[in-house]
C-alpha cells in the first residue's frame, strides 16, 4: 500500500465562509499533497507499463483524471484566495468550490473536491496492491542511483584537486553508500540515512566544485601576474632613462643647461612686438622682453676724468 501522505481535511462547510488561517493551511497542504500524489502516480504508471498486467491502464487513467480535476479546482481556489486578500464573500465562494461539485469531465462531474481527492488516494492504493508495487521502494532505487552519480562527480572533483583529504572524504561517503545498499537489499528502511547521505554528498560535491574553480582562478591570476612582471621588467631600462632625463632637465636644470647671456640669439628682441628707443629695444606694451643697453655709471674720480678728457 502507498505510504504517500493523504489528502488534507477541508475547512468550513458548504455556504459557510471559513477562517483565513484555516484556508491558508488547507491550500498549503493541498499543494503539497498534489505534488506528492502526482509523483506517486507517475511511478505507478511506469510500473504498470513494465508489468504488462491487463486492466491496469484504465485504473491509472482514472487516478490521473481525478488528480487533474483536483488540480484544476485548486488553481481556482488560489485565484479566489488572491494571496490572502479574499474577503468574507470570497471566502464563502471558496467554500463552495471546496464542497460543491466539480463539473466538467463526466468521470468527476458529480464529485466534490474533497471526494475526488479521497477517491484518488484510494485508487492509488488499489493500483499499488494490484501491482504488488511500493512506489517508495522504486523511489529509493532511483535516489540510490542518483546518489551514486553524485559520488562519481565528487570523486572526479577530488582527483582534480589532488588533495588526499578530499579523496578520504569521498571514500567515506562511498562506504556509507555501500552499507545503505546492503541494508536495502535486506529489506531495511533506509529513508532517513539515505536523506542524510544525500545532503552530505551534495554539500561535498558543491565544496569540491567551488574549491576547484577557485584554484583555477588563482592559477589564472598567477599567470597574469607573471606576464605583467615580465612586461614591466622589459620596460625598466626605458623607464630608468626617462627618469634620469627628467631629473637632469627638470629637477636640476642648472647642472645640465649652459648659461645664455644677453646679446645672444636667445635674447634678441622681436621687432614685431618691440620698439626702438635711444638706449635699446623696449616692448611696445611697456613690459621688457629684449636686451637693453645699460646706462653708464659716472666715474668715481670725476674731476680727473674730466681733465683727462680735455687733454
Amino acid at each position: 500500500m502507498s505510504r504517500t501522505q493523504r489528502a488534507p481535511a477541508p475547512p468550513g462547510a458548504l455556504g459557510i465562509a471559513a477562517e483565513p488561517t484555516d484556508l491558508l493551511t488547507y491550500l498549503s497542504d493541498l499543494q503539497a499533497w498534489l505534488d506528492a500524489r502526482r509523483a506517486d502516480l507517475d511511478r505507478l504508471d511506469s510500473a504498470a507499463r513494465q508489468s504488462g498486467t491487463e486492466g491496469v491502464t484504465a485504473d491509472v487513467v482514472l487516478a490521473l483524471t481525478l488528480w487533474q480535476a483536483v488540480r484544476t479546482r485548486t488553481d481556482e481556489l488560489v485565484t479566489v484566495w488572491d494571496s490572502g486578500r479574499a474577503d468574507a464573500v470570497a471566502r464563502e465562494r471558496m467554500s463552495q468550490l471546496i464542497w460543491g461539485r466539480l463539473g466538467g469531465d463526466p468521470a468527476t462531474s458529480l464529485l466534490s473536491l474533497v471526494d475526488a481527492a479521497r477517491l484518488c488516494d484510494a485508487q492509488a492504493d488499489q493500483l499499488a496492491a494490484r501491482l504488488s508495487f511500493d512506489p517508495h521502494a522504486a523511489d529509493v532505487t532511483a535516489r540510490l542511483r542518483s546518489l551514486a552519480a553524485g559520488l562519481v562527480r565528487a570523486e572526479d572533483a577530488a582527483l582534480a584537486s589532488a588533495d588526499t583529504e578530499d579523496d578520504a572524504v569521498v571514500a567515506r561517503l562511498r562506504d556509507r553508500l555501500a552499507r545503505l545498499r546492503s541494508d536495502a537489499a535486506r529489506g531495511a528502511d533506509i529513508t532517513g540515512p539515505l536523506a542524510a547521505l544525500e545532503d552530505e554528498t551534495a554539500r561535498t560535491e558543491r565544496d569540491l566544485i567551488v574549491a576547484t574553480a577557485r584554484r583555477r582562478s588563482l592559477a589564472k591570476d598567477r599567470d597574469r601576474a607573471v606576464a605583467l612582471r615580465s612586461t614591466l621588467a622589459d620596460r625598466a631600462p626605458v623607464l630608468s632613462q626617462v627618469a634620469e632625463r627628467c631629473r637632469r632637465e627638470i629637477a636640476d636644470p642648472r647642472g645640465s643647461r649652459s648659461r645664455t647671456w644677453p646679446g645672444s640669439a636667445r635674447y634678441r628682441p622681436n621687432p614685431t612686438t618691440s620698439r626702438r628707443t635711444s638706449s635699446g629695444w623696449a616692448p611696445s606694451n611697456g613690459r621688457w622682453r629684449g636686451w637693453r643697453t645699460p646706462t653708464p655709471r659716472p666715474c668715481a674720480s670725476a674731476p680727473s676724468c674730466a681733465i683727462a678728457s680735455r687733454s
